[in-house]
């Protein structure tokens, strides 16, 4: 299970930036969240202040839908046990890939930011418009 939801995880990634222009390397802002997670709120709510454009995908709403075709989360009647271990597995793939297991897990253009702190903290600096600005998120 872990191989295929790190694959899918990778995917995501990927197709975030499919029509965005790859001599620029512009892929808008991607958060990994889920919707109860009051830290996944606040970055969403600072992204939104800013206007920015961005993909948030909420893993406990979403998470069946994301498994591959074959997994038990995707199979009729599975329990809510099943498809917890499902979203955990896409979780242990975002540590693989992004060394960070918790969400919000932040990245802009395809690069990992870190969580909401590490967000804040961008934001605060004035460096989190710019990033924005870079990846095509933000108008000028």
């Amino acid at each position: 299970m872990a191989d295929a939801a790190g694959k899918k995880v990778q995917q995501i990634i990927d197709d975030n930036a499919v029509g965005m222009s790859p001599a620029l390397c512009l892929a808008p802002p991607l958060v990994f969240s889920k919707s109860y997670c009051p830290h996944c709120k606040a970055t969403k709510k600072t992204l939104n202040n800013l206007g920015a454009d961005y993909t948030a995908l909420e893993l406990d709403n979403e998470c069946t839908s994301l498994c591959p075709p074959d997994s038990p989360a995707r199979i009729a009647g599975a329990d809510e046990q099943r498809r917890a271990a499902e979203c955990s597995a896409l979780q242990d793939a975002l540590e693989q890939l992004t060394g960070q297991r918790t969400v919000p897990n932040i990245l802009i253009q395809q690069k990992h930011i870190g969580g909401n702190s590490d967000l804040q903290a961008l934001f605060k600096s004035g460096k989190l418009a710019d990033l924005l600005r870079d990846s095509g998120a933000l108008k000028a």
